[in-house]
């Protein structure tokens, strides 16, 4: 890789970039709560496999119904960030690499499951929301990674090539995402179980830290 080879970076939010202390387990027991009481039973502990079979349930191919129980949901999810908000803190070496990236000419979006109200609020309040061009969160997209939607979105909006393009993130979603989305994609972890499953799913590399991404694109951490 060289910074010759891309023209924008898209970067995942939590866990990439900061670190959010969300409380996902009460987050799916409200959600739990919220679809049961719509007589929707819910099976599945996956949070995404929850608010899809939820609101299909609920919806059952009326689409208003479906985008109601969805805009609930969601909702319900966005409190809980909200209280986390306030807590969020910037991964260690995530500001530099930003800089670096964006000292290069290089164009930046972001791509999250997040909601829109909890992620401006912690872009604003670290100072970082002045590096992304483009941000995408889970209220701007038919449907969260690993569906492409959010990829499309900036790609669409960017007006660049797939090929040109690079995601960056830490959770097998945002890997898968980018294949489908067709475009390179590089691994964050430093656990070795999931570094062989970002790269038996398509990541072009795997880095151990954000501070990394610089190396292994061809710019200067300074």
């Amino acid at each position: 890789m060289s910074e010759r080879a891309f023209e924008l970076i898209v970067f995942d939010f939590d866990g990439t970039l900061v670190r959010i202390p969300i409380d996902y387990e009460r987050a799916k027991r409200s959600l739990k709560g919220f679809f049961e009481s719509n007589g929707v039973p819910i099976r599945s502990n996956l949070l995404i496999t929850m608010l899809e079979e939820g609101v299909s349930e609920i919806g059952k191919g009326d689409a208003k119904t479906a985008e109601l129980a969805l805009k609930a949901a969601y909702g319900i999810l966005g409190e809980c960030e909200m209280e986390a908000a306030d807590e969020a803190k910037e991964i260690q070496g995530a500001r530099q690499v930003l800089d670096a990236v964006s000292g290069h000419g290089l164009r930046m979006a972001l791509v999250t499951r997040n909601g829109s109200k909890m992620v401006h609020s912690v872009l604003e309040r670290l100072g970082l929301k002045k590096y992304f061009e483009i941000i995408v969160t889970r209220d701007d997209v038919r449907k969260m990674k690993p569906e492409p939607d959010g990829l499309e979105n900036v790609v669409g909006a960017a007006g660049v090539k797939k090929e040109s393009m690079l995601s960056v993130g830490d959770h097998i979603y945002d890997i898968i995402a980018a294949r489908r989305c067709g475009i390179s994609a590089i691994g964050v972890s430093s656990e070795e179980a999931t570094r062989r499953q970002f790269l038996e799913n398509g990541a072009t590399a795997v880095i151990r830290d954000i501070r990394d991404l610089t190396k292994a694109i061809g710019l200067d951490l300074n």
